[in-house]
């Protein structure tokens, strides 16, 4: 699963997709079919809304001029003011009928976009179980936004990391949550993906976390290929990877003799003691084969 899991990360091929209409055979199927691989750009208006609107624009031009022929010819016949001041009725109905057109538009895509996160498995069916399970099994810290950076998943991994409930994570602002921002942050990653319509991989320094992170964000796409939202791939990252410095080991002196540890203030104690007292735990003593041999000979002979 770790080595399916990061061929499909570092190949940004397969972000949080719908689900298909075969059902996969293992645990990850539900996951790769919400990652799947769809990131081309495409523009606000398609081929087909084009051709649409253009024909629109023709049959309205002509209808209006064939209107505004009748008014002249037999203007004492039609009252009508509109068709008495020449192309306003024209510019006035062509406005209103595009704007119409792109309304209808509009909302269209938005239900096809949350159609598109709503693909996600419900959260009490079977397949929602199995979806859940593969993705709280992740050791990233994986998420899905919507376009206006809203959380719609999140796995076990990130609400340890947040210290919060799943529940609590949903419908929150991403830039809230790890930024505690009221804006996305300079070179947001999800920004930049709904930008480009490609994986964007960036490393954050973020002090509200305290930790660095390497994150990896895949767009999502609707059935139209319009931005949908993204998946949200992070893990912390090691010191050498952000250009900063590790910090050195630190050394802990310790007696020659009797092993006694030295700590911060001079003083010495046993290494029991310095274990309870600075790393909060516990040692428990057992006895290795060479020195139950060397202590108890009758005991323990080769």
């Amino acid at each position: 699963m770790a080595a399916q899991f990061n061929t499909m990360q570092h190949h940004a091929k397969s972000p949080h997709g719908c689900r298909s209409g075969k059902k996969s055979g293992t645990s990850a199927g539900p996951l790769r079919n919400l990652l799947q691989s769809r990131w081309r750009m495409r523009s606000v208006l398609t081929h087909c809304d084009l051709i649409i609107f253009s024909v629109f624009f023709l049959v309205m031009v002509i209808l209006i001029e064939f209107l505004h022929l009748l008014a002249s010819t037999d203007s004492d016949t039609i009252s009508n003011p509109l068709l008495s001041i020449g192309l306003t009725p024209t510019v006035l109905i062509l406005l209103l009928g595009g704007g119409a057109f792109f309304l209808i538009k509009s909302l269209a895509r938005a239900g096809s976009r949350r159609q598109t996160l709503g693909h996600l498995p419900a959260d009490r069916s079977p397949e929602a179980d199995e979806w859940r399970r593969t993705f709280d099994i992740l050791p990233d810290f994986v998420s899905v936004h919507d376009q206006d950076f809203k959380i719609v998943k999140a796995n076990q991994a990130l609400c340890e990391l947040l210290d919060k409930k799943p529940e609590e994570l949903i419908g929150r602002h991403c830039y809230r949550l790890f930024h505690d921002r009221d804006s996305p942050i300079e070179g947001c990653p999800h920004a930049k993906a709904q930008d480009i319509g490609h994986p964007v991989t960036m490393e954050i320094h973020d002090s509200h976390l305290g930790v660095p992170l390497l994150i990896t964000c895949s767009p999502l796409t609707d059935g139209q290929g319009n931005f949908a939202g993204s998946v949200h791939f992070a893990r912390i990252q090691p010191s050498p990877r952000t250009g900063r410095e590790a910090p050195a080991a630190p050394f802990i002196p310790i007696c020659a003799s009797c092993k006694d540890i030295r700590d911060d203030h001079g003083n010495w104690m046993k290494i029991e003691d310095y274990v309870h007292l600075r790393l909060n735990g516990r040692l428990t003593h057992s006895i290795c084969q060479k020195c139950r041999k060397r202590i108890y000979p009758r005991f323990f002979q080769d």
